[in-house]
């Protein structure tokens, strides 16, 4: 399922004239140790690593690994749902400028002109008062899900911000 996804983001490193260092690494989804997986991504010492649409608990395994093998570059993922508890597992410091795509209801971006959906803040303060620590994966099956032109998100200081919003076409 991961497979376009993957052909996604090598297209948009082509485009933007990032160097792959290697093939994409496909892992069996039934890895639980991750260390053998960091290890390998690493192993030529890039300055990106991205984690394209490896499933969330993934994310926080490689996440902390890559912390615990003193990868110092840049990360990029498609979520980084619960980051807060991916600093948890890692450090603030380390987890600065991960870049990802599903902001919190929140965010102050989400009340720009162009975004469609009408009173997101409060539609996240009365979802979170409902439904304390959940986003929605029973529903969607992923925790949030915005469409259109997506966010381009980075963990600033502990929190996602929206740095720009862009097309994937584009």
């Amino acid at each position: 399922m991961g497979l376009p996804s993957v052909a996604t983001d090598l297209a948009a490193f082509k485009a933007a004239g990032i160097e792959m260092l290697d093939e994409p690494l496909l892992f069996d989804p039934a890895t639980t140790g991750f260390a053998p997986v960091v290890t390998r991504l690493i192993s030529k010492d890039p300055d990106i690593v991205c984690l394209d649409t490896c499933y969330s608990d993934y994310v926080h395994r490689i996440a902390k690994q890559l912390f615990q093998q003193g990868f110092k570059g840049q990360s990029i993922s498609c979520t980084a749902d619960f980051y807060d508890q991916m600093i948890a597992k890692t450090s603030e410091e380390f987890m600065e400028g991960f870049v990802f795509q599903f902001p919190d209801f929140d965010e102050p971006a989400l009340n720009g002109e162009k975004i469609n959906f009408t009173g997101r803040n409060g539609f996240s303060e009365a979802f979170n008062a409902r439904h304390p620590g959940q986003l929605g994966a029973e529903l969607l099956g992923i925790g949030s899900a915005l469409v259109g032109d997506w966010p381009v998100v980075v963990i600033e200081s502990g929190k996602a911000r929206i740095k720009n919003f862009r097309a994937i076409p584009d």
